[in-house]
C-alpha cells in the first residue's frame, strides 16, 4: 500500500487529489499538510512513498523546503503541483530536487501518469510546462537579471533591497503576504538571486537603489 503525503493549503484541493489518486492508484493511505512546516514535521512521523507539494504555502519558500526534505529523505519522490502559470518555477523546483512538476489546471488528467513516473524513478514535466520553460529561456537572451522582472516584481525587488519585510511590502502594496511570497519566488527564479542580502547587493551594484 502506498503512503502519499498531500501538501496544499486548500482543503478542497487536497480532497480532489485524494479522490483522483484513490480511484487511479488502488490502495493508498494519505497524509495531509496545509503548510510547509507541517510537511517537514510529518516527515519524521511516517515513511512516505511520495509527497505531492503545492508550490506556494505558508512557511519557508519551496526551494528551501525541498532542500530540507532531501536532507532527511534523499530518495523520496517529490511531485510539485502549482496553480501558477509561470513555468520558470519548473526549473527552480527541479534544480532544488523535485522529481516532477504539474499544474493544477491539468492535474486530473496528468496526475496518475505523473505519480507513476516519479514513483518509477523517472522525472515528469508536463508538455505545457516544457513549452513554457523553453519559451522563457528563448526570451531571456542576454538581458540583465533584473530586466527579466515584471513591473510589479521589480517594485518588490527594490522594496526588498531597501530592507522591507514581506509583511511591510504586503501592507504597502495592499496585498496578502502570500501574494508577496509568490512574487518573491518568481524573482528568485528569474534572477537566480536567492537571498535578500544578495538582492540588496545586486540592487546597489546596478544602482537600482541608493
Amino acid at each position: 500500500m502506498l503512503n502519499i503525503l498531500i501538501a496544499d493549503d486548500h482543503e478542497v484541493v487536497r480532497r480532489g487529489l485524494r479522490e483522483v489518486l484513490a480511484e487511479g492508484m488502488g490502495k493508498v493511505t494519505f497524509g495531509e499538510a496545509a503548510d510547509f512546516h507541517a510537511v517537514l514535521a510529518l516527515l519524521s512521523k511516517k515513511k512516505w512513498d511520495l509527497i505531492i507539494l503545492d508550490i506556494v504555502m505558508p512557511g519557508p519558500n519551496i526551494g528551501d523546503v525541498i532542500a530540507k526534505i532531501r536532507e532527511v529523505e534523499p530518495e523520496l519522490p517529490i511531485l510539485v503541483l502549482t496553480g501558477i502559470a509561470e513555468h520558470e518555477f519548473a526549473v527552480t523546483t527541479l534544480k532544488a530536487g523535485a522529481n516532477g512538476y504539474i499544474t493544477k489546471q491539468y492535474a486530473s488528467e496528468e496526475l496518475i501518469n505523473a505519480v507513476q513516473k516519479v514513483l518509477a524513478g523517472e522525472p515528469y514535466l508536463s508538455n505545457e510546462a516544457l513549452a513554457g520553460v523553453a519559451a522563457s529561456l528563448r526570451q531571456s537572451g542576454d538581458k540583465q537579471s533584473h530586466e527579466l522582472l515584471s513591473p510589479r516584481e521589480m517594485e518588490i525587488f527594490i522594496l526588498i533591497a531597501t530592507g522591507k519585510s514581506v509583511k511591510e511590502i504586503a501592507g504597502e502594496l495592499g496585498v496578502s503576504d502570500k501574494t508577496i511570497a509568490t512574487h518573491i519566488a518568481r524573482i528568485k527564479e528569474k534572477t537566480g538571486i536567492m537571498t535578500y542580502v544578495e538582492m540588496t547587493r545586486y540592487a546597489l551594484r546596478h544602482k537600482l537603489v541608493e
